[in-house]
């Protein structure tokens, strides 16, 4: 057994590729951080000032003083990063698995696919979370904070959409703030249906689950929607900014298992996720 033309770091690095192909919750999270995380528990920040005030001033007084230089609130959210996914396999002689290019392919493809599921429901998870606003069914009709589910069919599932989007805009979300919205099949399928313009052939469009365009939502399917205790679908719609994602540090090593004649693959990769604008995100409780 050998692992001597092991390179962690190409490892780490084509790994981290082939999960950014594959993630489809995390991908559409605001992922623009500073910090240095090595270990589970360190913290990362998302920075971001307040919105400044705008003041008004006639033309005649133009040439007048202005208000004094407003120091802006410092709306920056620092998340620790707790979550690790990882893998320990044996791999008999590594080298020679290596060499076989289509082998080692599928490997480090099977390997990314695991992970960008965990992180992916971790993620999808957020939307089982009561602070934002939650769009549900009162006697059967779309109503923010109705206790039951919404039953989706092809006849509603535009109108629903659009309410979520109406009720964006009218939490000051800027028109022009690209959303996106996060599917299970059986909904995507009644969205074909009631949608026939939906752009699914648009190849620049199909990657991390995208499946088209809707009312310039980009849309997206996914099977780890999350779902309540009742099982009934908790759908996100959102901005890129209302939720904040990390995947700060990849580790891997190669090594020799005590008492085999095998060499082995270890490796994780840490991450987290958070809420970070709740105003930005509708959950539609929904239910086929």
């Amino acid at each position: 057994m050998s692992y001597n033309n092991f390179i962690p770091n190409v490892w780490n690095a084509d790994l981290i590729k082939e999960l950014q192909k594959l993630l489809v919750f995390a991908d559409g999270c605001w992922n623009v951080y500073s910090g240095n995380v090595t270990k589970k528990g360190e913290s990362i920040t998302f920075e971001s000032l307040g919105k400044p005030t705008i003041h008004d001033m006639n033309r005649e007084d133009a040439d007048g003083n202005i208000a004094s230089a407003e120091k802006l609130e410092d709306v920056s959210l620092v998340m620790p990063v707790k979550q690790i996914a990882y893998y320990n396999v044996e791999v008999g002689d590594l080298d020679k698995k290596q060499s076989n290019v289509n082998i080692w392919g599928e490997f480090k493809r099977s390997t990314a696919e695991g992970i960008a599921d965990q992180i992916d429901q971790y993620v999808a998870a957020l939307a089982k979370r009561e602070d934002c606003a939650i769009l549900g069914a009162t006697s059967g009709t779309p109503k923010f904070g109705g206790s039951d589910a919404i039953q989706l069919s092809k006849n509603n599932i535009m109108d629903v959409i659009d309410e979520g989007v109406t009720h964006l805009f009218e939490n000051n979300v800027p028109k022009n703030t690209a959303l996106e919205i996060i599917i299970p099949p059986f909904a995507y399928t009644m969205l074909k249906q009631a949608y026939q313009n939906l752009d699914t052939d648009n190849s620049e469009v199909l990657t991390n689950g995208r499946v088209g365009i809707y009312n310039g939502i980009t849309v997206k399917m996914s099977n780890n929607v999350a779902k309540d205790a009742s099982g009934n679908y908790r759908i996100m719609l959102r901005t890129k900014k209302a939720c904040g994602f990390a995947n700060p540090f990849t580790y891997s090593k190669a090594y020799e298992p005590d008492n085999k004649f095998t060499d082995a693959l270890k490796g994780y990769s840490l991450y987290d996720a958070k809420v970070l604008r709740p105003k930005e995100m509708v959950i539609i409780k929904a239910t086929k």
